[in-house]
């Protein structure tokens, strides 16, 4: 955190604007991506029960039912039993979901998921503005992840100041235990 502050103070605040203009770049448009040949496990990123992640758990189900998710595993301290009984409410069998309830954050999610995900390909499910930081920390712990955004709401600024110092971060700190 502190090398984080560090550059950010020491650039003027130039890795801020840069970040957060990749971040306004490179949020995925609400459209389906790209049908993979079989299905694939979706791993629903956490954030606070509620809208948020209403919109995660319910673009994981659409997957699901439309074949192209063999499995979901929510991701998320205090989110994931959440998140899995959503997709209970939803339908889906239990033997379809998996929880992972340690993760704090992204990396977190990604990091702690991996061994529920059988080490193929997967769906990362999150919010549009949030997957190209996701996918950058998949690619960088050599997991193979595809895109599945869901559409935000709310207010935009709000989100990229913060996915934007994040990006920083992200780019500035090196990860550990690979």
């Amino acid at each position: 955190m502190i090398r984080t502050a560090a550059v950010l103070a020491g650039s003027g605040g130039a890795a801020w604007v840069l970040a957060a203009g990749w971040v306004a770049t490179r949020a995925a448009p609400p459209r389906a991506p790209v049908v993979p040949d079989v299905a694939r496990p979706a791993l629903v990123l956490g954030c606070r029960p509620g809208p948020g992640l209403d919109r995660r758990v319910d673009g994981a189900v659409a997957l699901w039912r439309a074949g192209r998710a063999s499995r979901l595993v929510v991701s998320g301290a205090g989110e994931a039993a959440a998140g899995v009984a959503r997709a209970l409410a939803a339908g889906l069998p239990a033997d379809a979901l998996a929880a992972e309830d340690r993760a704090r954050n992204t990396l977190e999610n990604l990091r702690y998921s991996s061994a529920l995900l059988d080490g193929a390909p997967f769906w990362i499910v999150s919010d549009d503005w949030h997957l190209p930081r996701a996918l950058l920390l998949a690619r960088r712990l050599g997991l193979q992840a595809l895109p599945a955004p869901v559409r935000a709401s709310g207010p935009r600024l709000r989100r990229y100041v913060r996915e934007g110092l994040s990006v920083v971060r992200t780019v500035v700190e090196p990860i550990e235990g690979r």
